[in-house]
């Protein structure tokens, strides 16, 4: 996977967290089914090319941030972005009331790569939640410099050519709500093979009710061939292999494996 790739993946993560993280207080925008949704966010969008917050529905009080930045209707991309670009790619999530747009916009005659984050209540727009790139904008090792590629890594072209998948997911395929926030909540790094996952919690307090509590877990992943090779040089068989914690035979869709192996010789009694 090339660095352009884990950025692009980073960023399609980054807008499951947006939508999925807001679940849990917005269980009354069941009203707005993904047709809704999809109405809400392309009006917004529209009245933002147009330069007109008059033409969005939004709520008095309306919030909006750029880059964790907050910014009064009107100012901001409500200036610069001028149309939709090349590629899109929009996401739905009737359970919190959100809408989300990754993809580029027009800047006049420049682009950007953005992620857009709406959320919906009583059919009014109430946040607006952006995060931009621009191609002169620094990235990890500082500034652009003269004669050099974007420092950020920018690639409007690549992301055209090899957009995210637009397609509906199988129901059977499909990871359950849980599944998906943990994924969110989680990165893995293909060059040191290691996955970090930040779990929240809440344990009882019989003086608070509840106690919220954050852990970070970094894991290394093995190839199952590596693993038995592992297990072979340390003189161990392989008995069995397992689904994790459900012990059923393992799918293609496993993402765990559980390892059953022995000394060559010893048997347990049936």
């Amino acid at each position: 996977m090339t660095r352009s790739e884990r950025r692009v993946l980073q960023t399609l993560l980054g807008v499951g967290l947006l939508l999925l993280g807001g679940a849990g207080r917005a269980s009354a925008q069941a009203t707005c089914d993904r047709a809704c949704l999809r109405t809400m966010l392309d009006q917004y969008l529209d009245a933002v090319a147009k330069h007109d917050p008059k033409a969005a529905p939004l709520i008095v009080g309306f919030r909006q941030t750029e880059n964790a930045v907050n910014v009064a209707p009107g100012n901001g991309v409500w200036k610069t972005v001028t149309g939709l670009g090349k590629m899109q790619r929009r996401y739905f999530d009737p359970v919190s009331g959100q809408a989300g747009y990754y993809g580029l916009v027009q800047e006049g005659s420049s682009v950007a790569l953005v992620t857009v984050r709406l959320r919906v209540q009583n059919r009014k727009l109430t946040e607006a939640e952006w995060y931009l790139a621009r191609e002169n904008d620094p990235g990890l090792n500082g500034p652009r410099q003269p004669g050099r590629p974007p420092a950020n890594l920018f690639n409007p072209d690549y992301l055209i050519a090899n957009p995210p998948p637009d397609r509906v997911v199988p129901a059977a395929q499909r990871l359950s709500r849980d599944e998906l926030i943990g994924v969110t909540q989680s990165y893995f790094d293909p060059a040191a093979a290691c996955s970090t996952m930040v779990l929240s919690g809440f344990a009882g307090d019989d003086q608070r009710g509840y106690t919220r509590f954050d852990e970070t877990h970094i894991e290394r992943a093995y190839a199952p061939e590596v693993v038995e090779r592992l297990l072979y040089s340390a003189g161990l068989e392989v008995e069995a292999l397992y689904e994790c914690f459900t012990f059923q035979p393992i799918t293609e869709r496993t993402q765990r494996f559980a390892w059953v192996a022995r000394k060559p010789g010893l048997r347990t009694e049936d």
